[in-house]
């Protein structure tokens, strides 16, 4: 029986691997939730250069 409340023993040629197993599990829970989070912070990083570029040329423009 599998579940995700803790890591289960999984013996492979004589070595428990669950522990492992289980830590490689719970990161990809861990990244449903950062790369989401990652993704607005980049979309915003892009608005904010964008913004700063067109205020740089408008700057140019009035010089």
């Amino acid at each position: 029986m599998l579940h995700e409340s803790f890591a289960n023993p999984c013996v492979i040629d004589g070595v428990d691997h669950g522990q492992t197993l289980y830590a490689m599990g719970v990161s990809g829970w861990f990244m449903l939730i950062t790369l989401p989070v990652a993704a607005v912070l980049f979309l915003l990083l892009v608005c904010l250069i964008m913004a700063d570029l067109v205020r740089r040329a408008r700057r140019r423009r009035t010089n």
